[in-house]
This record gives C-alpha cells, sequence and structure tokens, in this order.
C-alpha cells in the first residue's frame, strides 16, 4: 500500500512536466545547479550564525554542522548499501516524464548504473539537516529554510524524477533524527562549547574551517567521500 502511495505520489508530480516548459527548465535549474539551491540555505545559515553570536547560538549551529556532516554521510553509505528501488530516471520499466534539459549522459556514468538505489535521498538530507540546524538557532530564518528546502530542492527531485517521495521522507526523517541528537543532547552540545572555548580570540580560524567544511557541503561531501575511498588504498599499498 505505502509502495502505490509512493507511486501515486511521484506521478502527480512528475506527470506535470511537459505542461510548462518554461517551469520545466527553471526547475531543472535550481535542482541541478549547486550554486543556486545552496545559495539561499548558506545565507540563511550564515545570517543565523552572526546575527546571535553567543556562545548558546553558536554551540547549536556547530552541533548542527556535525549532525548534517555525520546525516549526509549515513545517507550515502545507506543509498549505496541497500537496494530499496532503482531510482525512478533509471528504472526503464517505470512510466515517467523526462525533462528535455536533462542531460541523461550524467546520469548513466559507470557509478551511477552501479548504484542504481535511490533511498534515501542524500541531497533532501543534507538540506533539510541544514534548515533543521537553522530552525533551532533561529525559528523564523528556519522556516525559511525549511520552505526553500521543501519547495526548491526536495519535491523538484521527486519532479525530475530523480527520485520516489518516500526518498525525499527518508532523508527528512533522517536528518530530523541525527539533528535531535547533535542539537538536543547535552553531552555533545558540552563538547561544542568546549571546542567555541579552544577558538576563543581566534575565531578566523574557527570561521576559516567552518568555510571549507561549508564549501566542501554544498558540493554534497564529495572531497570527504574521495577522502574516505582512498583510505582503503593508501592502507593496502603499506603493507
Amino acid at each position: 500500500m505505502l509502495a502505490d502511495l509512493d507511486a501515486a505520489l511521484f506521478h502527480l508530480l512528475n506527470g506535470l512536466i511537459g505542461q510548462w516548459p518554461l517551469i520545466d527548465k527553471l526547475v531543472h535549474t535550481i535542482a541541478d545547479d549547486l550554486f543556486l539551491r545552496g545559495t539561499v540555505i548558506f545565507f540563511l545559515l550564515w545570517t543565523a550564525w552572526f546575527m546571535d553570536a553567543s556562545s548558546r547560538n553558536r554551540e547549536i549551529l556547530l552541533c548542527g554542522l556535525v549532525g548534517t556532516c555525520v546525516a549526509t554521510l549515513t545517507s550515502v553509505f545507506l543509498q549505496h548499501s541497500l537496494m530499496v528501488h532503482v531510482r525512478p530516471l533509471l528504472d526503464t520499466h517505470l512510466d515517467k516524464q523526462i525533462a528535455p534539459a536533462i542531460d541523461m549522459s550524467i546520469w548513466t556514468t559507470a557509478d551511477s548504473l552501479t548504484h542504481l538505489n535511490s533511498f534515501p535521498s542524500d541531497t533532501a538530507t543534507m538540506y533539510f539537516s541544514l534548515a533543521i540546524a537553522i530552525a533551532c538557532s533561529n525559528k523564523r530564518l528556519g522556516v525559511a529554510a525549511l520552505a526553500w528546502t521543501l519547495f526548491a530542492i526536495a519535491l523538484p527531485r521527486v519532479y525530475l524524477a530523480y527520485h520516489y517521495p518516500s526518498d525525499v521522507l527518508g532523508g527528512f526523517l533522517l536528518a530530523l533524527a541525527v539533528q535531535m541528537f547533535f542539537t538536543q543532547i547535552t553531552a555533545v552540545r558540552q563538547a561544542a562549547q568546549k571546542v567555541l572555548l579552544v577558538f576563543g580570540g581566534k575565531e578566523y580560524l574557527l570561521h576559516a574551517i567552518m568555510f571549507v567544511l561549508v564549501m566542501d557541503m554544498a558540493n554534497l561531501f564529495v572531497g570527504v567521500r574521495h577522502a574516505l575511498r582512498a583510505i582503503p588504498v593508501a592502507l593496502a599499498l603499506m603493507h
């Protein structure tokens, strides 16, 4: 029954493709452009950080950033380890609409065809994680972040057949669970407090580190993923 509901919601959104070509192009542009889809979220994140310089607020956001890293990498691991269903765009047996602007060569690389599962959505996980962290810091900014994530990032991925609705929902629930742990557990908050104390008087170093982290975050941690893949190779060469 849940699978039927998932498919029905998918076809409801994806079936709109082709009715308004200009909308199709706009949705595709925002969904696939790392800068455009990330600008609003990261603008809100840095606004929340500098708007309230209290240790409590920065503890929350620091915990939220770490939580985002954990949630996103967990999502990537699950997506590559599970086989819940084939990504809609690559499912040859699924009746779907493909936006003309989509470059299928990007989706038919060796890596994409090796890892066909699309659950949960790593993109949705990351942006929902950031939005939840922002909401824990500032409710108004959080509402804006959650709205942008839902309407400019999550739903377009279903519209364009990149994901099923369940992939997006799974990403949201994973993000929520991880962020509730990282932003609400006392021990984690105390660890963040110690980090802030270490960088007390040297905030420029903390901001530089955060900038590098956010830069890789905007690319869905491609740098971190490559580094993790290189570890087994490096260990093998040492023996």
